[in-house]
């Protein structure tokens, strides 16, 4: 597997800036409030435990990296175009706000690997990464 530091580099790469550095709110960081935030417009992606979660919309919704990297290892599917906003439908099941007329920025256009789990996709690192 890779180290923090390297998934944390990739993340920023791919997302442009365009989540909060830590929690708005509830952040564990001792030094949430002190770090200056670029004045770039924030927004929000989803992150799905599967691709059938996904396909119904079920996930999480992050607006930071905090959060980002403390949930990450337990995804496989995310949304690495920033939203201005994504929330929860009523009963919390499912993400609302996903379209098009919603995108903040499009950070990229990736070629999609689809395993059914976390645990087949880590089994099958060295068959799609190589040697």
């Amino acid at each position: 597997m890779y180290d923090l530091k390297t998934v944390q580099t990739a993340q920023k790469l791919v997302l442009h800036d365009s989540l909060h550095t830590y929690k708005v709110k509830n952040s564990r960081s001792n030094i949430a409030g002190q770090v200056m935030e670029t004045p770039t417009k924030k927004g929000a992606i989803a992150l799905f435990s599967s691709k059938d979660s996904m396909q119904k919309a079920h996930g999480v919704v992050v607006t930071s990296f905090e959060v980002l990297d403390a949930i990450a290892d337990r995804m496989t599917h995310w949304t690495p175009n920033t939203f201005n906003w994504l929330g929860y439908t009523q009963n919390r099941l499912s993400v609302r706000g996903h379209r098009e007329n919603n995108l903040a920025q499009i950070n990229s256009l990736v070629v999609d690997i689809d395993f059914a789990d976390a645990q087949e996709r880590d089994a099958r690192e060295q068959e799609v990464l190589g040697p």
